[in-house]
């Protein structure tokens, strides 16, 4: 499909998105490309995504039927809330991705400019997360070198019987043997050489060579990666839950390119409602126990400035809450800067004056 065919569309969402917080980058190469978030989302990553131990990973994936084009989503856990019925860390929208071409230079594009805005931050302490889509996968590689690069298991899982089909007809007493010991309750996470060694002997020898070539190049890699990221087990059904939403909003229906920039904005609108409505104990959302000093009533929401309430979100959806023994938040005469403070910083160890 040509360019040329979406110059109307393209024409009414500029002037959509000429008052919003979205920001829209399209490429004249190609079928359009655009890319659609706004600041909070980034600081939102910034601030829950950039730690190796606690944080969360950032995930990727790519949503079909939409529209004309594709729409890549990317998501996060926000740390600072919890959902009331469950406990869980809620998922939100990162960044998403209008695309027509789903091949590396394109996917590259996307990442880069995702990376652009993140150049501050240390991408050492970066998990990213995908399925086994090559381009994908490849671009997330050369756009965030440092960071650890995470593979959902259950792609690897079907993949790998897919591949078996591919190879090893007739063998499926082996193949299911390999599958349970790789992808079980005891398989490659805890005792991972060890498993990985128990595998290599037991079940991989009946397989044929080809195969064997897939497990040692391919999926083993991905796996130990996982291990070493420590997302042994990870999956991406944050996104999937993600895509199923907005095929929701869009009712299920194939959506011009306005309508559907328009509906992805909404979404994020809302989410950031149900945060925004977190801070004074409503809805579904709530504050997680290390934020709860900050939670207020809605008269005091609304007696506040439009400054107090930004300086009030800054302080709540920001970095994790270090659990740090002894640590008081203090906060400066100002109030722009609120830090831990540490009574025992400075003394040795036993030091007890």
């Amino acid at each position: 499909m040509h360019c040329c065919n979406f110059a109307d569309e393209i024409q009414t969402l500029c002037s959509m998105v000429a008052d919003s917080d979205f920001d829209v980058s399209l490429s004249s190469s190609r079928v359009p490309t655009i890319i659609l978030y706004i600041n909070r989302q980034i600081e939102d990553i910034k601030a829950y995504c950039f730690n190796s131990n606690i944080g969360s990973v950032l995930s990727v994936d790519k949503t079909y039927n939409l529209g004309q084009l594709y729409v890549s989503v990317t998501v996060y856990r926000n740390l600072a809330l919890q959902r009331s019925s469950t406990g869980d860390d809620p998922i939100f929208n990162g960044p998403m991705f209008v695309h027509g071409n789903s091949d590396f230079e394109m996917y590259a594009a996307l990442m880069g400019h995702l990376s652009a805005q993140l150049v501050k931050c240390d991408f050492s302490t970066l998990r990213v997360g995908s399925d086994e889509e090559l381009a994908v996968h490849k671009a997330i590689a050369h756009c965030f070198p440092a960071a650890q690069l995470v593979a959902c298991t259950r792609h690897l899982k079907e993949n790998l019987r897919r591949t078996a089909n591919k190879y090893c007809t007739g063998k499926d007493m082996h193949v299911n043997k390999l599958v349970s010991e790789v992808f079980g309750p005891s398989g490659l996470t805890i005792v991972y050489d060890d498993m990985l060694r128990r595998i290599t002997l037991s079940a991989l020898p009946d397989l044929p060579l080809t195969f064997k070539a897939y497990f040692d190049t391919k999926l083993e890699l991905m796996l130990r990666g996982n291990m070493i990221a420590g997302c042994a087990g990870w999956t991406n059904n944050a996104c999937e839950s993600i895509n199923h939403v907005l095929k929701q909003q869009m009712q299920w229906r194939r959506s011009m390119l306005p309508d559907l920039c328009k509906k992805l904005q909404s979404l994020v609108t809302s989410q950031y409602l149900e945060a925004d409505r977190a801070l004074c104990g409503r809805g579904d959302l709530q504050l997680q126990p290390a934020y709860q000093c900050h939670r207020i009533t809605v008269n005091e929401w609304h007696g506040k400035s439009d400054k107090d309430l930004q300086h009030l979100r800054d302080t709540v959806f920001s970095l994790p809450v270090q659990k740090t023994a002894g640590a008081q938040p203090v906060e400066s005469t100002d109030g722009e800067l609120r830090v831990l403070h540490q009574p025992n910083v400075g003394k040795k160890l036993n030091q007890c004056k």
